[in-house]
Order: structure tokens, then C-alpha cells, then sequence
């Protein structure tokens, strides 16, 4: 049901709202099979991840779910673990300065 995000292509300025409408689409989904999976979750949003500023950290990201058990290691953490990358390599450090600069010209 609903629409996927638009493929992340690693704007900085878009992460937040990546990350907002790809947690929409899997609430929205949480009741069809497969989708209460971390591990799929997390597969998922890599495949909405694409292009040549984040090719790397989603190769490095797929290999590191690739090394989980799907049965032992399917777990709430590994979504966890995801977004927390996730912002750590793409929020926007410039996001505070910029909203100043906005405010001030007001």
C-alpha cells in the first residue's frame, strides 16, 4: 500500500525526509508478510539508496546484513543500527547554520 520514498542519492538536505517517508511506507505495510522483518526493512531501504555519492556505504551496508543469521539475528537493533548509520553518514550538519541564515534575513 502507499507509495515508496524517491530513490536517496545522498542530498544531505533530503535524508530526514527519506528517512520520514520510508517509515511511512512500513507502517502503512507493517500487517503484509515480510514486512515486520528488521533485516527485510533494512534491505528494503537499501534498495531505495542509490547512486555514485552512496554506492559504497550501501555495498558496506549490505554486507553487514548479509553476515546476520535470519533467524537469530532478525531483530528490532537491526533497524536500529540502520537508521542510526544512516543519519550518522548523511544528516545535514549545515541544517542549524542555514535556518539561522534564514531567520536573519527575515
Amino acid at each position: 500500500m502507499g507509495t515508496l520514498p524517491r530513490i536517496f542519492e545522498g542530498e544531505r538536505d533530503k535524508a530526514n525526509t527519506f528517512i520520514n517517508k520510508l517509515l511511512g511506507y512500513l507502517l502503512l505495510n507493517a500487517n503484509v508478510a515480510g514486512f515486520e522483518s528488521p533485516i527485510r526493512q533494512v534491505a528494503l531501504a537499501l534498495t531505495l539508496i542509490k547512486g555514485p555519492r552512496v554506492d559504497q556505504w550501501v555495498r558496506n551496508m549490505t554486507t553487514w546484513l548479509r553476515s546476520l543469521d535470519p533467524i537469530n539475528d532478525n531483530v528490532p537493533r537491526v533497524w536500529d543500527y540502520f537508521t542510526e548509520t544512516f543519519e550518522v553518514q548523511f544528516n545535514d550538519l549545515t541544517r542549524t547554520q542555514r535556518s539561522r541564515q534564514q531567520l536573519e534575513k527575515l
